[in-house]
């Protein structure tokens, strides 16, 4: 299990790769992916409109999660993953819209959106685990 510090380690060290992010769309659960970035402790995302967009402002409350598996590392990978719950809202304030703007989060999709959603965190759990064995199969070993 890691420490609240050890995990937002982890996601600042991350930052721009791919977390999930969890909410209720038309009434299903859905997890999409999307890179982020870390800002005041908080998380960073860019959505365009549409029915994500429009769940988010209806029922705020999401789940947001990375995982990380460090293959360079021997043939005993060390991978982590943090969980964070949180509110998620807009940010309109102009200040606080320039300040996410300039963070560098640069979308993984051609087509994407320009408004930025802060996730705050209101709960941050994580642990650190070695890939078992059996899971390795997918795993290429280091050259």
């Amino acid at each position: 299990v890691l420490s609240a510090a050890a995990c937002r380690r982890l996601l600042d060290d991350a930052a721009g790769g791919v977390g999930h992010l969890g909410l209720f769309v038309d009434g299903h659960i859905a997890v999409l992916p999307l890179n982020y970035r870390c800002f005041e402790g908080d998380i960073i995302v860019r959505l365009g409109p549409g029915s994500t967009l429009e769940a988010l402002v209806s029922s705020p409350e999401v789940g947001f999660e990375v995982d990380h598996i460090d293959s360079n590392e021997s043939w005993a990978p060390a991978a982590w993953s943090v969980l964070i719950h949180g509110t998620a809202g807009v940010v309109r304030d102009p200040l606080e819209l320039g300040e996410a703007s300039a963070i560098g989060l640069t979308p993984l999709v051609g087509d994407a959106g320009q408004i930025y959603v802060r996730i705050r965190v209101q709960a941050i759990s994580g642990r650190s685990f070695t890939v078992a064995p059996l899971a390795r199969g997918g795993l290429a070993p280091p050259a």
